[in-house]
């Protein structure tokens, strides 16, 4: 029985986050709710070892070479056959009950096309919720304050069933900008806290 969400997971040199992913997204897997899509973009640290011993549950693509963050998850995504699509960083763990508040969530609202969490950083004594967006530079300041160097917005709007591409234009911050309204719920998982976005549940149904 195909279990209604698919992770995608991309990996580079992950070998110190990996296992929590995996350990994790195994539980959501005996939970009935996810499979799972490893794509690795040929770490050359202990990040295969570990796939091969832990992902033998899900479907593992070793690449040959690096074909960065966006390209990955576009590998990745053409191997899913859920109806819906989890981008998961090789950092964060999700547990069943928050997958399952975002598959309700989805479920619950037909319009929406996404959903994305409020994410959990720092140590178990002193959880943070993440920003998000990017975080700030001295280029993005400035370029925030300055008129002429701003361009128009290259959000998109994310509708169900619609065909969906991952830009690779940026490897750090190679999700899409959406604009998809009520589409956001809140609930936490665990993330080591590398990237702002570290999670995203869309919908292909």
């Amino acid at each position: 029985m195909t279990k209604p969400v698919t992770a995608v997971i991309v990996t580079y040199q992950s070998a110190r986050t990996i296992g929590n992913a995996l350990a994790a997204a195994r539980r959501c897997h005996d939970a009935g709710l996810l499979e799972l899509v490893v794509v690795d973009n040929a770490s050359r640290d202990a990040t295969p070892g570990i796939l091969a011993r832990e992902a033998g549950w899900g479907r593992v693509l070793l690449e040959p070479r690096n074909h960065g963050f966006g390209r990955g998850c576009n590998i990745g995504l053409a191997r899913v056959k859920s109806p819906y699509t989890l981008f998961l960083n090789p950092d964060a763990a999700i547990e069943p009950p928050a997958l399952r508040t975002m598959l309700d969530f989805m479920e619950q609202h037909p319009d929406a096309g996404i959903v994305g969490p409020a994410t959990q950083c720092g140590n178990r004594d002193h959880p943070v919720l993440q920003p998000t967006g990017p975080y700030p530079t001295p280029w993005s300041v400035v370029h925030d304050a300055t008129p002429f160097l701003r361009r128009c917005s290259s959000a998109v709007t994310i509708v169900p069933g619609a065909p969906l591409r991952i830009e690779a234009g940026s490897d750090r911050y190679a999700m899409p900008r959406v604009e998809a309204p009520r589409t956001m719920t809140q609930l936490r998982f665990k993330t080591s806290g590398a990237y702002p976005g570290a999670l995203a549940l869309l919908g292909f149904a």
